[in-house]
This record gives C-alpha cells, sequence and structure tokens, in this order.
C-alpha cells in the first residue's frame, strides 16, 4: 500500500515539476514558497536579530520578487477591451485599477527603502533618509477594511463568480455580439486575458497582505499568523475556481479569429479577384472549327478554340472582343441580341440582351453592338454562348508558391496574416513579433514582412515553382485549418511560415511549425518543417447561380470551412458570366494584443446568391493547457519527494 502512494505521489511530482505554467500560476507558485520561507524565517529567526534588519530582509525579498512581478505586460488591462462594452465589466475595470494604484505605491515603498540602505554596518546605524512612504500608513492602508487589498479581492470575486457572473456574460456577449466586431481576438483569447487580469490582480492583493502581516509581524503589534493562514487557505480556494472554471471555458471556445465583411467593399483596401479565369464569351460556330463549317450546333463545342472571324466586315468581327485562349461549354440561347462592350479591361460585356428583351448582366447606357445568326446556302451559322479561358496580360490568375517565413534567426514567430495582390499574384503576407518567455510577444517588434517583388514574365521565374496558374482543368482551392500543437503541455511548437502547395489536383496550405523552450521562449531553429491536413471525401462550395459577391449586403451570412473552393464565373443571367468568383479577402486578420499562433486556416465566407470571399483565418496559442489543474501543487511535490526517497 505504500509503494503504491509513492509511485503515485511520485507521478503527481512529476506532472507538477515538468509542467509548463502560465506566467501568472508560476509566479503565484513562486510566491507561496517565498511566503512560507519568510514566515519561517519572522516566527523563529526575526526574534534574534536586530528588528530593522528583519524588515530589511523581508523587504529585499519582497523586492526581488516584485522583479520577476514585473515580467507580466504593463497593458495587460488592454488585453480586455472588447469587454469594456459589457457594463458589469467596468466596475471589475474600476477595482482592477484600484488595486494597480494601492500596488504602485507598494512597489514605490519598497523602491524607497532599498535605496535608503538600512544596514547595521560596523555596529553603526547607517545614516537612513526619510522615505517618502512611511511602512504604517502603507500598512494601514493595505489592511483598510473598506479599500484594502481584502476588501478588493472580495469584490473582483463577487463580480466574477457571484450574482455578475462575468463568466457566464463574457460568453453571452461573445455568442450573441462578438463574433462580427472584429476585436482581433479569439474567444479563447479574450477569456485568457481576463484570467490574466483577474489572477494578476489577485496576486498582487494577497502579497500585499502577506507583506503587511509579516511587517506588522515584526513591528510587535498583532500576531497575525492565524489571519495569514486564513487569507491563504482563502486565496488557495479562489484561485483553484478561478483556474477550474476558466481552464475549463477555454478548453470548449474556439481559438480562431478571422474577419467579417466591412461596412463599404474597396477594391485594393478589403478585397482583390482574379480576373478573366473563365468568362462568358460569344463566339459563331463557323469559327470554332478547322473547316469553318456551320454544320453542328452549339452544344458540339465543349473544348474548342477560335480559328479566325469568318465575317471580317460584320460589327462583331470588328468590335467585339476575340477569345485566344480555349472556348468551352458552349450552348445555343437566341438568334439576335446586342451585346455592350465593356469598357474596363476586368469584362468583355457590361450585359447581353436577347430579341425577346431577356438581358444577361446589368442594364447601363452604352452603344450597344448588335449580333445576329446568319445563313450560308440552307445551314444556319449560330452565334453561341461560350466560356473563354485566356490567359494573358489581362487575367490575373496566379498564386504564389513561395513559402512566407519569419525571421527565426531573430526569435521572431507569425503572428498574423493577410492576402496581398502584388504583381498580379496573389500572395500570403505574414505578420511576425519577436517570442519572449511564457508565450508573450514584444510589441516593438511587430512588422509585416515584405511579399516578394517579383513578376511572373521576368527571367527565371518559373510556373509551378514560384507561382501556380489557375486553368478550367485546375482551380481548385482546400479549405482547411492545419494547427502545429496538440494537448500535451510538453510539447511546444509554433507557426514560424506558410505557404501554399498545389498536390492531388488541388491547391493546400502548408505550415511550417518550429518548438520554442516555454520559459525562455527561444526558438529551436534546426527542427523547423511543413505540416499540412490530410483530407478525403471533400465537397465542393456551391457557388451555382451567384452574383458579384459586393453587389449586395445581406445578414445571411454563412461559413464553409470545409472542402473545397473552385474558381469560377458568376451566374449567366446576373452579370454575364464575366467575374471571377469568389473574390479574395485582403483584411489583415491580426491578434491585438499580439500573440504567437497554433495554426492558420482559409475559409469561404458568403451569401446566398453572392460568389462570397475566400479569407484567411488564424488559430492563436491554446494557453488552456498551460493553466494549473490544481494550486498550489508544491505540497503534491514535497510530499512526494519525501515518500521518493524511502
Amino acid at each position: 500500500m505504500m509503494l503504491r502512494k509513492c509511485v503515485l505521489l511520485v507521478a503527481l511530482a512529476r506532472i507538477a515539476i515538468g509542467e509548463n505554467h502560465l506566467l501568472v500560476d508560476k509566479l503565484r507558485l513562486d510566491f507561496i514558497d517565498l511566503e512560507d520561507k519568510l514566515w519561517k524565517f519572522v516566527l523563529w529567526e526575526a526574534p534574534t536579530v536586530d528588528k530593522t534588519n528583519a524588515e530589511f530582509h523581508v523587504i529585499n525579498r519582497f523586492s526581488e520578487f516584485d522583479q520577476a512581478m514585473k515580467q507580466m505586460p504593463n497593458d495587460i488591462l488592454l488585453g480586455t477591451k472588447p469587454l469594456w462594452n459589457i457594463h458589469s465589466f467596468l466596475f471589475l475595470h474600476a477595482e482592477v485599477e484600484h488595486t494597480q494604484r494601492m500596488y504602485n505605491k507598494f512597489r514605490e515603498f519598497l523602491d524607497d527603502q532599498l535605496g535608503n540602505d538600512p544596514l547595521i554596518i560596523g555596529g553603526k546605524e547607517s545614516k537612513i533618509q526619510k522615505p517618502k512612504i512611511r511602512a504604517a500608513d502603507l500598512i494601514r492602508d493595505i489592511l483598510e477594511p473598506n479599500n484594502g487589498a481584502n476588501a478588493t479581492v472580495h469584490k473582483v470575486y463577487h463580480l466574477t463568480f457571484g450574482e455578475e457572473n462575468m463568466g457566464l456574460k463574457v460568453l453571452n456577449f461573445l455568442v450573441n455580439e462578438g463574433p462580427c466586431k472584429n476585436y482581433s481576438q479569439s474567444q479563447q483569447q479574450i477569456y485568457y486575458n481576463l484570467y490574466n487580469v483577474i489572477a494578476f490582480n489577485g496576486l498582487k492583493n494577497y502579497v500585499m497582505l502577506q507583506f503587511a502581516y509579516l511587517m506588522s509581524r515584526i513591528s510587535h503589534k498583532g500576531n497575525y499568523t492565524d489571519l495569514s493562514e486564513i487569507v491563504k487557505v482563502n486565496f488557495e480556494k479562489r484561485v483553484n475556481e478561478t483556474m477550474s472554471i476558466f481552464r475549463g471555458l477555454m478548453e470548449v471556445v474556439p481559438t480562431a479569429t478571422w474577419n467579417c465583411d466591412p461596412e463599404v467593399h474597396e477594391k485594393g483596401q478589403t478585397y482583390e479577384e482574379f480576373t478573366r479565369l473563365l468568362q462568358g464569351h460569344i463566339e459563331n460556330e463557323v469559327d470554332m472549327n478547322n473547316g469553318g463549317t456551320c454544320l453542328q450546333d452549339c452544344s458540339a463545342y465543349s473544348a474548342t478554340k477560335s480559328y479566325g472571324c469568318y465575317d471580317s466586315d460584320s460589327k462583331y468581327c470588328r468590335e467585339v472582343e476575340r477569345c485566344n485562349g480555349d472556348i468551352l461549354n458552349c450552348r445555343f440561347v437566341k438568334n439576335h441580341m446586342e451585346v455592350c462592350p465593356s469598357n474596363s479591361s476586368e469584362r468583355r460585356y457590361d450585359y447581353i440582351q436577347y430579341e425577346e428583351g431577356s438581358l444577361l448582366g446589368k442594364d447601363k447606357t452604352c452603344w450597344r453592338t448588335p449580333i445576329s445568326s446568319w445563313w450560308r446556302w440552307l445551314v444556319r451559322c449560330s452565334y453561341c454562348l461560350c466560356l473563354c479561358d485566356e490567359q494573358g496580360p489581362k487575367s490575373d490568375r496566379y498564386i504564389s508558391l513561395r513559402p512566407v517565413l519569419s525571421n527565426i534567426a531573430r526569435n521572431r514567430v507569425v503572428t498574423g496574416l493577410r492576402f496581398i495582390k502584388r504583381n498580379r499574384v496573389i500572395h500570403f503576407q505574414i505578420q511576425e513579433g519577436q517570442l519572449r518567455p511564457y508565450g508573450y510577444i514584444d510589441n516593438n517588434t511587430i512588422r509585416w514582412v515584405p511579399v516578394d517583388d517579383y513578376k511572373i514574365t521576368e527571367k527565371g521565374i518559373y510556373n509551378n515553382e514560384d507561382y501556380f496558374t489557375m486553368s478550367n482543368a485546375q482551380r481548385s482551392l482546400v479549405l482547411d485549418e492545419v494547427t502545429v500543437n496538440d494537448k500535451d503541455p510538453q510539447v511546444n511548437q509554433v507557426v514560424t511560415g506558410i505557404r501554399f502547395q498545389f498536390t492531388e489536383g488541388k491547391l493546400r496550405v502548408q505550415v511550417r511549425k518550429n518548438k520554442f523552450n516555454w520559459e525562455t521562449g527561444l526558438i529551436s531553429t534546426s527542427d523547423g518543417k511543413y505540416v499540412s491536413k490530410a483530407k478525403e471525401g471533400m465537397s465542393k462550395v456551391d457557388l451555382s447561380n451567384a452574383d458579384i459577391p459586393i453587389n449586395l449586403v445581406s445578414s445571411k451570412l454563412y461559413w464553409e470551412q470545409d472542402g473545397y473552393v473552385e474558381f469560377t464565373h458568376t451566374d449567366f443571367n446576373l452579370d454575364a458570366a464575366q467575374t471571377t468568383i469568389p473574390f479574395i479577402d485582403i483584411q489583415p486578420v491580426i491578434n491585438d494584443p499580439p500573440v504567437p499562433l497554433n495554426g492558420v486556416g482559409i475559409y469561404y465566407k458568403g451569401n446566398k446568391g453572392l460568389g462570397g470571399f475566400v479569407a484567411p483565418k488564424i488559430l492563436t496559442y491554446d494557453y488552456s493547457k498551460f493553466i494549473l489543474v490544481r494550486f498550489p501543487i508544491a505540497d503534491v511535490r514535497h510530499e512526494a519527494e519525501s515518500l521518493a526517497s524511502i
């Protein structure tokens, strides 16, 4: 039985000792150890030394611990900005600010005392300047019943878990209001930031309370030992409840960050598009065969090309743009029509109108060109409605295949992502930032990494190596998420790059990952490798009967995050099949404050009846696995170590 207990406790100790923790959790564990040592000192050693030296020892140890506290970001409250619209959070915010003011005063006292050097040197007391803050005044403020540290802790606890129940209100907020407010935080990150605020606020108050009790005990102004133990028990109870609730919430809410549609779409600012990939085109059957005959019907021409313009004197041959690529999927509609040639380089026609009045596209004022089928002997030569797949200077259909990497030599990781169009090529562009210990990012290092500024016509730039060219046969993009970590807290990997790869007939996302040390933040530069997600049996997003994506805004927005999208043309009736859909959402997807990433993805978003957008999303680092399951773990660790030595 004893052996079994020993094995169990040793196993628990291994978990406790080897597990990585959030910085705020580690600070709490470190302070529990420090607090135990200081109380032993005050109860057993302090009575045997000079009171001034005893106080200095306590002040010095608290000052050392305060240096560790400074590892937490100064602007920690800014991470909760998405919650500032919740009325109850304003009260919580006020209490946290009150704690910070009190702790700043405490920190100032520590700095003043250590700057005055109250040591006994050579049997004589060194000259002591009068401190700016008196210890008695500080302790009085910390222990003040209504606005002191203990009172503030209880108020924050009540606001978080009492009748106000911030955890539930935040969840309701995220479900009902959060998704399309573009708060630049994942739902898990919002909870993570709130957890840090509440946990750090509780720790600061607890540190000040224990300091006040220790100093009062040294000064013989009360026992305070029992009160210290009561506060400690309550502290540990609150900490365990806070960790349990927030870990549970963070494990079930999404880690994805994405952008909804802007209020106003603006090309080059919020979206880009491929052009003339497959485009509606009118061609006479006499020009679609090598013999110049009209012996078949339009449907016979499913894949052909233009062999010239037989009726060279007609307005069609003089005014309507030819197709110099593949002509596909032809069909007959009517014998007589009028076309409105477009002034835009991205369109062939603004609309097509048939003799009985039916309209393909949107009517607008223009000089229309009449087109009519004609007879040759006893055979009618019909004009067919087809698709044109033509590469050339007017057709932007290129995607960069080059990897986009963060500078791991400078310890930088990917923190954000967007699409960008440069020289007719769609690129991934990454935001990078320097990784710090405990999963933090140095905000001063954030920058967008410039994309490679090449042109497809340059010497030494190759198709299927530097870039991919879409065509009728190859135009599919897989929608998926690629992650780099699992729930194992001992495996810490982070996104350091991204690229497209064309495989199995489709474009797919690949992510580069590197391991890093949680406590130092240092990235391993030797183990970077690409990962992708294997997918089978994928379904295609339905883009039939779709109009231009920006033609209207509907509340019936929907997402497709699985399967694949095949770039195609808009509906013939709605747009004369002139526009390539879906569009590319180029809004930056970032986190504020920035965090490392656990993965990236591509998804489709659209309104029913519209062509929609392909957009990137990022998956914030999963911090839930670092929250302690039980606090403190020191009891288990010490007991297990003791039993292990038997």
